[in-house]
């Protein structure tokens, strides 16, 4: 009966040992697996201001080149399923006239042939 309520114990202590140690270990190691928050420094602008600016467009109006090599479409307003009125051509000179609301469109007029439309920002480049 002694031999029975050793094994018992040794089984049942040896349990225990296992679950403080593993219980201990969760708990250091948890701390190792989660990542720090970011710190946030004083110099550092708070990204929900910056999501909100805009920048603004460049004074207009100012003579530029296309710099999409594949040229650009000049359409009669300032949206992708706009009739096209004219091709531009890679480097072709033009007028930047205004910005879109969005500034996601320039009016243009090239200075070819005068013909005013819309193209797709950020394709000219400000003529040197």
């Amino acid at each position: 009966m002694k031999f029975i309520q050793s094994v018992i114990g040794v089984f049942l202590g040896t349990i225990v040992l296992v679950a403080g140690v593993s219980g201990i270990a969760y708990l250091m190691l948890r701390d190792l697996i989660t990542p720090p928050e970011r710190p946030v420094f004083a110099n550092e602008p708070d990204p929900q201001q910056e999501a909100e600016i805009i920048p603004a467009p460049p004074a207009v109006p100012y003579d530029a080149v296309v710099i999409y090599e594949n040229g650009l479409l000049l359409r009669d307003r300032p949206a992708q399923d706009a009739t096209t009125l004219v091709a531009l051509e890679f480097r072709e000179a033009v007028e930047i006239l205004e910005f879109s609301d969005d500034q996601k469109w320039q009016r243009v007029r090239a200075k070819l042939d005068n013909q005013e439309g819309w193209v797709s920002a950020g394709n000219t480049q400000r003529a040197e």
